[in-house]
This record gives C-alpha cells, sequence and structure tokens, in this order.
C-alpha cells in the first residue's frame, strides 16, 4: 500500500469530538478516488476533491480515524466501513420524474401501451 501525506495545515478541517485533519493531497485523493471507481464505478474527477474531502471527513470522524491515511487503511481491510464510505459519497438522486408534468406526461404513453 503506497503511503500519502497530507497538505500544509493551513488547510484543516474539524472533526467530529474536537480533532481535526488536513486537506486530502493529490495522492490521497487518487487512492481513494482510484478505489472508489474500482468498486462502484462512480468515477471522481481532480474538480471533485473538495466534494470528496467534505464527505470523508464525516466518515473519519465516526470511525474513529485519526487522517486519510489512516481511514484509507481502515476502508481496504473493512468492506461494511467501505460500503458506509460509498454511501456517504454516493449522491442517491434522480432527476427523472420529479415533477407533476413528468407523470402527467407519462399517462398518455401508459394507457396508449395497455
Amino acid at each position: 500500500m503506497k503511503n500519502f501525506s497530507l497538505d500544509a495545515p493551513s488547510a484543516s478541517h474539524s472533526l467530529p469530538g474536537g480533532s481535526s485533519t488536513e486537506e486530502l493531497d493529490d495522492e490521497g485523493f487518487s487512492l481513494f478516488s482510484d478505489l472508489i471507481y474500482n468498486t462502484s464505478g462512480i468515477r471522481l474527477n481532480a474538480n471533485k476533491k473538495g466534494l470528496l474531502t467534505s464527505r470523508l471527513i464525516k466518515r473519519l470522524g465516526k470511525s474513529d480515524s485519526r487522517s486519510f491515511h489512516e481511514y484509507y487503511r481502515r476502508v481496504k481491510e473493512d468492506n461494511e466501513e467501505l460500503i458506509r464510505m460509498l454511501n456517504c459519497i454516493a449522491a442517491n438522486t434522480t432527476k427523472f420524474f420529479r415533477e407533476n408534468y413528468h407523470f402527467l406526461y407519462r399517462r398518455p404513453c401508459s394507457a396508449a401501451a395497455g
């Protein structure tokens, strides 16, 4: 397993419980984004680094991990935590059929098919 570091202390985030962690560096982002893609098919481009960092920080605090490195190791070893991480990262939203007019449009199509 590769070892990766954290960026400068100026980019710190507070974790639940008062401890802090630093911004995920490029190598760490690459390791997490590769793992996420290989296990779920979710591709995170470099412009999603801030999003990934903020979502991972939520899991770091809940898993009692003190660094991204420690959390990466945990996710690689603990399938349940891997699933929790993926659920935290996945948006779980859809834009299909969310407005009333979408259903009104579908009604004639459904009637014609039946």
